[in-house]
């Protein structure tokens, strides 16, 4: 064997063992095939050009070290999902001794509405509408009373004197806000009060307990609810209904202790793996037979429990 011959023996033997360990190898060829391709570039090329440099480093006697090979990539952490929703609006001038006694939130944002009430039952109800609520076109239908609510168009409608009173008003052309006033004397004052007492909000939020898996075909409108009077009577419900029906939705559920006192009527009990139960209540109208509703409890996912310490304060 010449010197020439030598020298290219020993500056590959010192290549081979510069070169990145197999394993490197090994287990990008077990990583998904999105991976392998840049993975074995790296690994595979870094040994190639280790071998193809080091033989003219080998001939000047250099001692420069070969950086390795840099470590493969993780797959990004997908996103948690969303289990509380902003409250768009509040009342910022309620009267003393009104508490939040419930959240509610259209999940594609056709509506939402919050409730405020006192012990004697006198109760302010805000409901914040856009063109996808079932109702849009009766809520904007425009009142006899015009008046101006914090500089915008809306309107008076209900009696004037017991029952309850609508103030409704568009902050802009996608919003229709309604507040109710029910209850106790001087309705109309404390419903045009809070109207113009309406504020953004964004802090506030409604959480969602349960998740649908599957439904019915057309009962596609998802509405999570929170309602009570206290933190320990709160109660976390989510319902499914058309995009079109404007009434009671065709379903609901909730999370109870499983010795909970059940709601009568169509309904349905499932356990969950913490305990407690699912109990999913079925309207007549929504054409369920037994099997199917036990059938949506059972695919029905429990999340984390919501924050009730907001109710009656």
């Amino acid at each position: 064997m010449t010197d020439t011959e030598e020298l290219i023996k020993a500056a590959l033997a010192k290549a081979a063992n510069r070169a990145p360990h197999p394993g490197q190898i090994i287990n990008a060829l077990a990583k998904p095939r999105r991976r392998r391709r840049s993975l074995l570039v790296v690994v595979i090329g870094a040994a190639v050009v280790t071998a193809a440099i080091t033989v003219p480093i080998a001939f000047r006697q250099s001692a420069e070290p070969v950086l390795p090979a840099p470590p493969a990539t993780t797959q990004p952490t997908p996103p948690p999902a969303v289990t509380a929703f902003p409250m768009r609006y509040t009342v910022t001038g309620l009267p003393p001794g009104f508490v939040e006694r419930s959240r509610s939130a259209d999940l594609d944002g056709g509506g939402q509405a919050r409730s405020w009430s006192t012990d004697k039952d006198w109760s302010i109800h805000l409901a914040v509408h856009t063109p996808r609520s079932p109702v849009w076109s009766s809520v904007t239908r425009k009142g006899a009373e015009q008046i101006l609510v914090g500089g915008a168009p809306g309107w008076v409608a209900g009696p004037s004197t017991g029952g309850f009173i609508n103030v409704v008003f568009m902050p802009d052309q996608d919003t229709a806000i309604v507040v109710q006033a029910s209850g106790g004397p001087d309705i109309r004052e404390r419903a045009i009060k809070a109207a113009n007492s309406v504020r953004p909000d964004g802090v506030a939020v409604v959480g969602q307990e349960l998740s649908f898996g599957t439904l019915p075909a057309g009962l596609s409108r998802i509405r999570v609810s929170i309602q009570g009077s206290s933190p320990a009577t709160g109660e976390a419900w989510t319902d499914a209904s058309t995009t079109t029906d404007s009434g009671p939705p065709a379903i609901q559920a909730r999370v109870v202790p499983r010795n909970a006192t059940k709601l009568n009527g169509w309904n349905v009990v499932v356990p969950t793996p913490d305990g407690r139960e699912i109990e999913l209540v079925y309207s007549g109208g929504s054409q369920l037979s037994e099997p199917q509703a036990r059938q949506i409890a059972e695919d029905m996912k429990v999340g984390p429990k919501p924050d009730f310490s907001w109710l009656g304060k």
